[in-house]
């Protein structure tokens, strides 16, 4: 017990002093790092618990139970966000919601006359070229010449605001209303 204690306590030490280390360099890998040994301290606190209760109480099913928990909140939510990133990264996907909501904005602010409504903005990094794709909804009767006009001033209004961006591909979703 005095063992697992003492791993515990500084598993959970260790792990705070590498997120006030991340914080204080802005450091995302280390950030991530930071978070997931904090599970894996509070996993080691929890399996000291349980094992404290399961020995010092008699309630032997405890150690089970704490093993649950372990297993429901810190395997499951390593491997999920692992899973989503990886995922984003097989399709050279991103996700910044400042950016997209930014985006939306942009679009919605300057052409509020001609687009009924920005349906969502993906985003992609392709080596060198970032890419957005972006679906917006027009009326039924705008003609096909007035959308490709209108898609490449939205083209150049976003890439006006975000200069560092070298490229956008712009697909849009004409939805009749």
């Amino acid at each position: 017990m005095i063992v697992l204690a003492g791993a515990s306590a500084l598993s959970l030490h260790r792990a705070f002093q590498m997120r006030k280390i991340a914080n204080k360099f802005n450091l995302l890998s280390l950030k991530t790092d930071a978070r997931n040994s904090i599970k894996d301290g509070s996993a080691s606190v929890i399996g000291f618990f349980s094992i404290l209760v399961a020995t010092q109480f008699g309630f032997v099913q405890m150690d089970a139970i704490g093993g649950m928990i372990m297993q429901d909140t810190y395997i499951f939510s390593v491997s999920f966000i692992s899973l989503k990133r990886s995922s984003l990264i097989l399709v050279d996907s991103w996700q910044n919601p400042e950016l997209t909501d930014m985006i939306k904005k942009i679009i919605s602010e300057r052409f509020s006359n001609e687009v009924l409504n920005v349906k969502n903005v993906l985003l992609r990094s392709a080596g060198m070229v970032d890419q957005a794709e972006i679906h917006i909804e027009f009326s039924g009767d705008t003609p096909l010449s007035d959308i490709e006009i209108l898609s490449l001033r939205i083209e150049m209004a976003i890439r006006s605001k975000f200069p560092l961006l070298k490229k956008y591909l712009l697909s849009l979703l004409h939805l009749l209303k």
